[in-house]
């Protein structure tokens, strides 16, 4: 993904709305973009929290699993959509599965990246509280 795309994926992403021309970019800069298939897990209930993801195409399903094995879905999301918030605060493991229902692309961004952004732009953080 090109980075004016990256920027433009972020700015429709109701968690960076809001944030400066200058942040968006710094975001979308050290973004990871990364490609899933069909049925492809972009993270597993359990796995360290390690960032939030934004969907750059395609659907995410985000389901819980029950010591059993069944899923309930949450949530599906689709492009402009993050998930995966509560890590960058708690930086506990993760309390849901995402799974691609359709070749699916995200960008990721890392716990230390937002942080460090985060400091220097108050209205990340606020970004961030709020959306939590």
């Amino acid at each position: 993904m090109r980075a004016e795309a990256a920027v433009e994926l972020l700015r429709r992403t109701r968690l960076f709305a809001g944030l400066e021309e200058a942040t968006l970019r710094a975001l979308a800069e050290r973004a990871i973009e990364r490609s899933y298939p069909r049925h492809g897990r972009l993270f597993y209930q359990g796995d360290p929290g390690t960032g939030l993801f934004v969907v750059g195409s395609g659907l995410v399903k985000v389901v819980v699993t029950s010591e059993d094995g069944e899923e309930m879905v949450l949530v599906t999301l689709g492009p402009g959509e993050a998930l995966g918030e509560l890590s960058i605060v708690d930086g506990g493991p993760r309390s849901a599965s995402a799974e691609a229902l359709e070749p699916t692309v995200a960008l990721i961004i890392t716990r230390p990246v937002l942080l460090d952004l985060a400091t220097r732009d108050r209205a990340l953080t606020e970004a961030l509280l709020q959306t939590l």
